[in-house]
């Protein structure tokens, strides 16, 4: 049988503010605050370039992804849909940016999130444990580094910014995709549309019923 697809854990706002808070002191602090933000994939996040970012314009350009090659070695590749595109940055982050910029651990480094060890590519994998120890140990929400990027698609969803945009950010190739994997927050958003329908009805109903009575005679022949 085909294997399902598991549903990874979302963050709300303010589980991904104690999470960005309880990381502050450490160098997965501004990559998890820009994921959040973003809701850029792993691999893109780690493949930006500080000349692809614009503080002024609050964007950021993703044009490549850190994969593997054969040798198991960190290397640059186009993004997943071959597609450069530009994601928007939230004022909160553009605050987190302009100070991890100011005071960058690697200064000589292009790279805007380089490996704290060596300055070229952090390897995603080497990532995301480093990520997922630090918040087991800090005893934050356990969220994945994919899970910011599901954190980003359930917040915009659920605050009713168009799928279409939605979609765009995410750097999904069709609403399609984007509404299928996130199919269980339309579903919720789903409910709380019937709750509203369900509400003017009701509304409609008490109207009605205020009315006075009108007496008009008819015959009937």
């Amino acid at each position: 049988p085909k294997k399902g697809k598991s549903q990874v854990k979302a963050a709300n706002v303010d589980q991904a503010m104690e999470l960005w808070e309880g990381l502050a002191e450490t160098v997965l602090s501004v990559p998890t605050v820009t994921a959040f933000g973003t809701g850029m994939r792993r691999g893109e996040l780690l493949a930006v370039h500080k000349e692809d970012v614009d503080l002024e314009k609050r964007e950021i350009l993703v044009r490549r992804s850190v994969t593997y090659n054969k040798k198991r070695e960190p290397v640059l590749k186009n993004t997943k849909t071959d597609r450069w595109r530009y994601v928007k940055i939230p004022k909160f982050a553009v605050r987190w940016l302009k100070a991890h910029l100011d005071d960058t651990i690697w200064p000589s480094s292009p790279l805007l999130f380089p490996n704290p060890y060596t300055g070229g590519l952090w390897p995603p994998d080497v990532f995301s444990s480093a990520f997922y120890c630090r918040v087991s140990v800090l005893k934050l929400p356990r969220v994945s580094v994919q899970g910011l990027r599901h954190s980003f698609a359930t917040v915009m969803l659920k605050a009713k910014v168009p799928m279409k945009v939605t979609s765009t950010a995410l750097g999904h190739s069709t609403t399609v995709l984007t509404s299928e994997t996130y199919s269980h927050v339309l579903t919720d958003m789903l409910e709380d549309a019937v709750d509203v329908f369900d509400g003017e009805v009701s509304k409609a109903q008490a109207r009605r019923a205020a009315r006075p009575a009108s007496h008009t005679d008819s015959t009937v022949t």
